[in-house]
């Protein structure tokens, strides 16, 4: 590529930062009530001294249920729901397998036994399981 078509290293950051920074703008613009209600009911758990469940129905949505959970610093009261059968380090095509299963989410949450008043975070990084 000709020098004076490459793109520019520091352009294409500037670039990504400013669309991923408008992105969280609307965000939190457009869904202002939703994340209030959430952070109340989670603040509500929390007062209760209650856990708060995550689950990551597949092998990278797993990535952001560990993040958040046991972390120095963090909050005590998350509860990461780690199926063996999704984790990528048990087979990242059986994982992905697993993760297509229609139902299998759901045999995951019912076997955590939560009840009416807990409160699940569900972490979904594309949208497509079944």
């Amino acid at each position: 590529m000709p020098v004076e078509t490459a793109m520019d290293a520091d352009w294409l950051c500037q670039q990504y930062f400013d669309e991923v920074t408008a992105m969280m703008r609307s965000v939190l613009s457009d869904e202002r009530d939703p994340l209030d209600r959430a952070a109340e009911r989670l603040t509500d758990q929390i007062a209760a001294d209650r856990l708060v469940h995550v689950f990551g129905p597949g092998g990278h949505s797993n990535l952001a249920t560990q993040e958040i959970f046991f972390r120095a610093g963090g909050l005590m009261h998350i509860s990461a729901i780690l199926d063996e059968g999704t984790l990528l380090s048990n087979g990242a095509l059986r994982s992905m397998a697993i993760e297509r299963t229609p139902g299998y989410g759901k045999i995951v949450i019912n076997d955590q036994r939560l009840g009416a008043d807990d409160v699940l975070i569900l972490v979904n990084a594309y949208g497509i399981n079944a």
